[in-house]
């Protein structure tokens, strides 16, 4: 059992996780594996994958950015009239992983 703090949005039953690619824990998902999460307190059992395709992490992290300003100015993907701009969120995505996990309510 491995006990992994992150940040994460969520979106019903669907968790993302932003990480960067230099940690090493995401690699356990390439594959897609079961997991056990505690959110707020509540734990939940899912399903977690790397997300493989560009155009929907990049899809993904345009939306995300683009609601979580700090963190759009923490990955510093804001063009010079402060929007969330598209080509620098593809530059960021070689450096970053997105796992989806689709969660149910543990028992």
């Amino acid at each position: 059992v491995y006990n992994i703090p992150v940040s994460y949005h969520r979106d019903g039953d669907n968790v993302t996780i932003v990480t960067k690619r230099l940690r090493r824990w995401w690699r356990n998902f390439e594959t897609p594996h079961e997991v056990t999460l505690r959110l707020a307190g509540r734990d939940y059992f899912g399903k977690a994958e790397v997300e493989a395709n560009t155009a929907v992490a990049r899809d993904f992290m345009l939306g995300y950015l683009q609601s979580r300003p700090i963190d759009a100015k923490a990955f510093g993907v804001r063009d010079e009239a402060g929007r969330v701009a598209r080509d620098k969120v593809a530059a960021l995505l070689p450096h970053i992983v997105v796992v989806h996990i689709e969660i149910a309510p543990a028992a």
